[in-house]
């Protein structure tokens, strides 16, 4: 306003307030005052309050937290254990586990030479000659090994086969626990960077505040949810016990599979000793039946050697007596002859002279003898040469028999020579059959030989 408009305002009252407004005003200045400094007294009470309990249930959360944390760390840190523990064990157990089941592919790997050396030996003997074509003890011990072997064979190789499929359930087993400890320590390290907060610095967030319980944390124990030791349930609870459910059943499944294992290092153990003892008794037996052969295969040619001797000097003493038989035969013949002559010669007489007189008697009864040793010569000359023909039937026989001996005695001794190359040319002791003894070149015996330097002449 300008200076006359306020001058002239100051003199008119009318603007002015009764001093009783100026009064009510004050006072209702003062009252509303009290009544907001009243209201901010209640206001700072109550927000102190709620600081108060805000801090007491952030505390409350705080130690929760801290709490659940370290029994979760806890139980982690368990389960993680017990996976180690586990997968170590299942490590040890695929190793012996691949032990065993190289030791059966040894054996399968052992069998297939001696069923090799079985089928030779069957398919040398029947090349032996037609005469020695027999189902001797040899071959049927040759046979019984035969099926020893095969049967060893398929009980090995299903072993093994059991073996290789239990290698793989382990194989899966581990891996399967390997990923569960995977997860298990890369929660652990989630876990533990949210609980220590140094961690969490090195990991350069900043964000996290200090994680502590106010009265200390006591010894937690491991997997209280299973245990059924926590006091309330919930649904985080629930999934916390089927985890640790999960990781425990795929331990225990571990562990049966562990036993399993064992279970079958007994088995094919058992197998291997078996069928080791089943083929070498078998191989022993083939062995001895094949020496027994060779012995009276042996025995049997000496015989027809010595028979064959004595045949041959039967067939000479035959001839020599054919012979003198023949040259008597061929020299009583002129006797014959000249008796023949004689009479001849006599029938020329004169009828008064021919009479039956001594001489005529004497060349008559000359005539009959000799006639009756001729025809006792003749007779003679044909027993010896029917028995010259039968010694010379029989010494072909005994020379073929002889022949099929050698051959079979070849082919049974390139048989033993199969596994022990020193048996290609020695028997395998001696026999006795009736009173003879006959003694034969063993291998001891070849081997013993001593060959002496020829000197120079």
């Amino acid at each position: 306003l300008k200076a006359d408009d306020r001058f002239i305002s100051f003199t008119n009252t009318d603007w002015m307030r009764r001093p009783e407004e100026w009064q009510s005003s004050v006072l209702s200045n003062l009252a509303s005052a009290d009544y907001t400094q009243r209201s901010t007294a209640d206001s700072v009470v109550s927000t102190v309050c709620a600081i108060q309990r805000t801090n007491a249930a952030y505390g409350r959360q705080r130690d929760v937290v801290h709490d659940l944390f370290v029994q979760k760390i806890v139980n982690t840190k368990e389960l993680s254990q017990q996976l180690s523990t586990r997968i170590r064990s299942q490590n040890s157990a695929i190793e012996h586990t691949n032990w065993s089941l190289n030791r059966l592919q040894a054996g399968i790997a052992n069998i297939i030479a001696p069923m090799e050396v079985c089928q030779k030996r069957f398919a040398l003997r029947q090349k032996r000659p037609e005469r020695e074509l027999v189902m001797d003890r040899f071959q049927e011990a040759l046979q019984r090994e035969d099926q020893e072997l095969a049967s060893a064979k398929a009980k090995l190789q299903e072993a093994a086969n059991e073996t290789q499929r239990l290698v793989r359930e382990l194989q899966e087993q581990r891996s399967s626990l390997e990923a569960d400890l995977q997860d298990k320590q890369r929660a652990l390290a989630t876990d533990s960077l949210c609980v220590d907060r140094k961690m969490a610095y090195k990991e350069t967030n900043h964000r996290l505040d200090k994680s502590y319980h106010r009265a200390g944390v006591p010894v937690k124990p491991a997997l209280p949810e299973i245990s059924g030791q926590t006091p309330q349930a919930s649904e985080g609870r629930s999934q916390e016990a089927e985890r640790q459910k999960s990781t425990l059943v795929s331990i225990e499944k571990a562990m049966r599979l562990e036993q399993k294992a064992q279970e079958r290092w007994k088995v094919s153990n058992t197998t291997l000793e078996s069928c080791s003892k089943a083929t070498s008794s078998a191989s022993k037996a083939t062995q001895k039946a094949m020496a027994t052969k060779i012995e009276h295969t042996e025995v049997l040619r000496d015989e027809l050697l010595k028979q064959r001797r004595l045949t041959e000097q039967k067939i000479a003493e035959a001839r020599k007596c054919f012979q003198i038989a023949q040259d008597k035969f061929n020299f009583i013949l002129r006797p014959i002859s000249s008796n023949v002559e004689r009479a001849k010669i006599r029938r020329g007489r004169s009828p008064r002279e021919a009479i039956v007189d001594e001489v005529t008697e004497a060349l008559q009864n000359q005539h009959q003898s000799l006639e009756a040793h001729k025809q006792i010569l003749s007779n003679q000359l044909e027993t010896v040469k029917r028995n010259l023909d039968e010694l010379v039937g029989v010494l072909r026989q005994l020379d073929e028999d002889i022949s099929d001996k050698d051959r079979a005695l070849l082919i049974d001794r390139q048989c033993a020579s199969l596994k022990k190359p020193a048996l290609s040319d020695a028997s395998f002791g001696f026999s006795k059959v009736g009173p003879d003894r006959y003694f034969a070149d063993t291998t001891s015996s070849k081997q013993r030989q001593v060959v002496l330097p020829s000197t120079p002449r």
